[in-house]
Formats: structure tokens, C-alpha cells, sequence
């Protein structure tokens, strides 16, 4: 059985990744913001307890905080990573790290991961800063790192905050929906999908990976 601490386990993608975890003979670790501030938290506590792998999910969201938050986006989004980078090499162990898309406008499409890297807000700038972490320890101290980027999760648990929850919450309450256009604007994954791939990133013990 695998031990694999998970942070950000009681979010919406958390939660359900938890799950799949145990489903498949796991045993998640699950950190929460309960224990603290994932940018300052004491790894101490963990000390007489195996871990085999993270799953760095912990932040905070763009739809959440907006533009007003840089200042806390570095403080959570990449002193946490940070931080979780420290007990990876502590323990020699490998990291995935859930980034964000990261592209902005894209200049064609389909987007793929030697697309342009764009951040156009304090959120995806946070996401790519904390990348370039991940990086520097996989090739400083030969951490396996796997970074996702995943384009706009939906699923069910999440915040009415997005799109497509807010878009069903409408519909059940058979109020009017007000549609921008018509024509296709985003891509999606289905978070049971996204927790597939979190699941398989484990498997992975060379370098850096990052994948759309």
C-alpha cells in the first residue's frame, strides 16, 4: 500500500481524488487547511509517518480572490509549493504539482505544452512561478516532478462560483440564462478524468514532467 500525502484534500478535486485513492489500495494522507497555512506549515508532525509520494493540490483560486490577491497568491500558491518541495527533497520522494492553464489568448489552437506561456493574472502568474520551482528542484536535487495543467475542471461538488455549476444551478431553479455567445470559448475536463491522470502521475520516478 502506497502512502500518499495529498494537500488541499478537502477541496472539490480532493475530495474526490481521496476517494479514487482508497478505491485503488492507496492510503491518501489528507492535508487540509485544518493543519494551517500550507505556506508555513511544520512538516514535524509527519515525522514517524511513511510517505511514498505528494499530490500538491492546496491554493487558493483565481474565481476566489480576482485580481486583488497577488500578494496572497505568492504567499499560498508559491511559498506553499515551496514548501512542499522541502519535504519532497527531505524525503526523496516525488511531487505532482496541479498548475494551471497557463497560455492566456492563445495563438492557435490545440494548445500544447510548448505553447507560449502568457499568464495574463496574478492567479496563473502564481501557478507559473511555483512551475519554475518545481523545476529548479527536480534538476537541483532530482525530485521526480510531474506538473499538470488542467483546463477549467467541472464536476460535481464544485462551487456555483463557475461556470457550468452556476449554468445548472439556473437551470434546476428554471431561472433565465444569460449567454455571452454561442460559439465555444473554453476547453473542459471532467475532474474524474483529471483524477485519472493525478492517479497515473505517481507511476512517474525520472525528471520533470509536464503535461496539458
Amino acid at each position: 500500500m502506497k502512502n500518499i500525502l495529498v494537500t488541499g484534500a478537502t477541496g472539490f478535486i480532493g475530495r474526490i481524488l481521496c476517494k479514487k485513492l482508497k478505491f485503488q489500495g492507496m492510503y491518501p494522507i489528507q492535508l487540509s487547511s485544518r493543519q494551517g497555512c500550507i505556506s508555513s506549515l511544520d512538516w514535524t508532525y509527519l515525522d514517524n509517518t511513511e510517505i511514498d509520494h505528494v499530490i500538491h493540490l492546496a491554493g487558493i483560486s483565481f474565481q476566489k480572490y480576482g485580481f486583488d490577491a497577488i500578494i496572497d497568491f505568492l504567499r499560498v500558491n508559491v511559498q506553499g509549493t515551496i514548501n512542499v518541495l522541502e519535504l519532497c527533497k527531505k524525503r526523496a520522494i516525488g511531487l505532482t504539482f496541479l498548475s494551471s492553464y497557463v497560455y492566456g489568448i492563445p495563438e492557435k489552437n490545440p494548445v500544447s505544452e510548448n505553447a507560449l506561456v502568457k499568464p495574463n493574472n496574478g492567479y496563473m502568474l502564481s501557478k507559473v512561478v511555483a512551475e519554475h520551482y518545481c523545476k529548479f528542484y527536480a534538476e537541483t536535487f532530482n525530485i521526480p516532478v510531474t506538473i499538470l495543467r488542467p483546463f477549467n475542471v467541472y464536476g460535481p461538488g464544485q462551487s456555483k462560483d463557475f461556470l457550468l455549476p452556476k449554468v445548472i444551478d439556473l437551470v434546476e431553479n428554471l431561472k433565465e440564462i444569460h449567454i455571452h455567445t454561442l460559439k465555444p470559448q473554453r476547453d473542459y475536463v471532467y475532474v474524474k478524468d483529471l483524477v485519472v491522470a493525478i492517479i497515473a502521475s505517481i507511476k512517474q520516478r525520472n525528471g520533470l514532467n509536464i503535461l496539458n
